[in-house]
């Protein structure tokens, strides 16, 4: 019975979630983009001497790392967000931000670890934390997207906007805290 009432809840959330990105495209397109394509510019531009790797080592306890990861995620999440009452200025500069963020990063860890450690390590939370920013910026540029496409006033747009992008912004932590767990998990368990 509490099997088919999880698979129950799991089937209506995804099917919302469908639902909302079908009528989302051109913002999580969007966002996609400004979030990528820094991200593979600065993968192929940057050279890796000019950064230094902080401490790799897991210090702490599985809650430790999980309120870390969870501290730097989130707030870079509202960030995107914040482009609903900034017309999608902040959303779309953040996306661009993050995707340099992630950019450096990767170019980094590769060149210190190698790729393959990088990938062994890394595989299993980093597409669902990239599709969880993603969701965010694209929770953001909702408003822009109801001014410049659709022709509404700010105002009538973000009225009518709130609940989409409050939907989306809930899909994307909840996305970027089941990929917090599965990376604290990783970290401390050594899988």
């Amino acid at each position: 019975m509490a099997v088919y009432a999880f698979r129950s809840v799991v089937l209506k959330f995804l099917s919302r979630h469908v639902d909302l990105l079908q009528c989302c495209k051109i913002e999580v397109v969007t966002a996609a983009i400004l979030f990528l394509f820094p991200a593979g510019t600065v993968i192929l531009v940057v050279e890796p001497q000019y950064f230094q790797l902080g401490n790799m080592t897991c210090e702490g306890n599985f809650f430790t790392l999980l309120v870390s990861v969870l501290a730097t995620n989130l707030p870079s999440a509202l960030f995107l967000f914040a482009g609903i009452v900034t017309l999608g200025i902040a959303a779309g500069i953040g996306c661009v931000l993050l995707g340099m963020f992630l950019g450096f990063s990767v170019k980094v860890a590769v060149g210190t670890f190698g790729v393959g450690h990088v990938i062994v390590q890394t595989w299993i939370y980093t597409p669902f934390e990239v599709y969880g920013f993603i969701l965010a910026g694209a929770s953001g540029l909702v408003v822009a997207r109801r001014i410049l496409i659709l022709g509404e006033s700010p105002c009538q747009a973000y009225q009518n906007a709130r609940s989409t992008a409050l939907s989306l912004l809930a899909y994307s932590v909840i996305i970027l805290v089941i990929s917090a767990v599965i990376e604290a998990t990783v970290a401390v368990f050594n899988i």
